[in-house]
C-alpha cells in the first residue's frame, strides 16, 4: 500500500524474499532495518518496466540483494555478505557501503543506475564491535568503522544513523540496570545502601 514505512525491525528468514514492493506502494520508506537473510531482501516486480514510485531505501544493513527495484533512492545503507542490486533499473545508489568490489555491487542485468559516493570491498569484521550477546547487537558500528560518517550529510551509514535510528532489541537509548543490591532496611541518618551495575544501549 501506499505511504507505508518499515523501520526498526529485525528480519531473519532464508527461504523467502523478505520485503516485497510492488507498483503500487507509492511513497514507502523502508529505513533502519537489520535484514539478515540470505535470500532477496527487498524485492519487486520480476519484470523490468515496472517502477516503485518515490520508494526510499536507506541506512538498513542488508545479507542479501535488493533485486527488481526501479527508480528508488537508495543510499546510507550497508550490504553485506557481497550482496548489492540484482536485476533492477534507474535507482540512486549514493553513500552505501559494500562489502563486494564496485565491479560486482551491482549485476549485468542492471540498467541506467547512478553509483555516487559509496564504498567498495570493505572488510565486514572492520564495520562492526560484533560482540554484544543480543541477538541484533552484532551491527553496532566499530570506534573507526568505515561506515561512520559515510551516509549523505555526513550522518553513519547503516541501522544507528539517521533521524530514526535502531534500537537495539527495542531496548531505549538510556542505561540499563543490570544488577541491583541493597541492605533493604535504612534509617533517616544513613538511608539504604544500594549498589548498581547499568550497561549502555548503544
Amino acid at each position: 500500500s501506499a505511504q507505508t514505512v518499515i523501520q526498526h525491525n529485525y528480519f531473519s528468514d532464508d527461504s523467502s524474499i523478505v520485503i516485497f514492493i510492488d507498483d503500487l506502494a507509492l511513497g514507502t520508506i523502508i529505513q533502519n532495518n537489520i535484514i539478515d537473510s540470505p535470500s532477496p531482501a527487498i524485492s519487486g516486480y520480476q519484470f523490468a518496466f515496472e517502477t516503485q514510485p518515490n520508494l526510499v531505501i536507506r541506512n538498513n544493513i542488508l545479507h542479501g540483494n535488493i533485486q527488481e527495484i526501479n527508480g528508488a533512492e537508495i543510499y546510507n545503507n550497508i550490504f553485506l555478505d557481497n550482496t548489492g542490486l540484482a536485476e533492477s533499473d534507474n535507482n540512486q545508489v549514493k553513500n552505501n557501503v559494500f562489502t563486494s568490489a564496485s565491479g560486482e555491487s551491482v549485476d549485468d542485468l542492471s540498467d541506467g543506475n547512478n553509483l555516487a559516493n559509496n564504498l567498495f570491498s570493505v572488510t565486514q569484521t572492520d564495520l562492526f564491535i560484533g560482540d554484544l550477546d543480543l541477538v541484533d547487537g552484532d551491527y553496532v558500528l566499530e570506534e573507526n568503522s568505515p561506515a561512520i560518517g559515510v551516509g549523505l550529510s555526513g550522518i553513519d551509514a547503516g541501522v544507528f544513523g539517521g533521524i530514526s535510528p535502531y534500537r537495539i532489541s527495542g531496548l531505549p537509548s538510556i542505561p540499563r540496570i543490570i544488577e541491583l543490591t541493597t541492605t533493604g532496611i535504612g534509617t533517616t541518618e544513613s538511608g539504604i545502601k544500594v549498589t548498581l551495575k547499568a550497561i549502555s544501549n548503544h
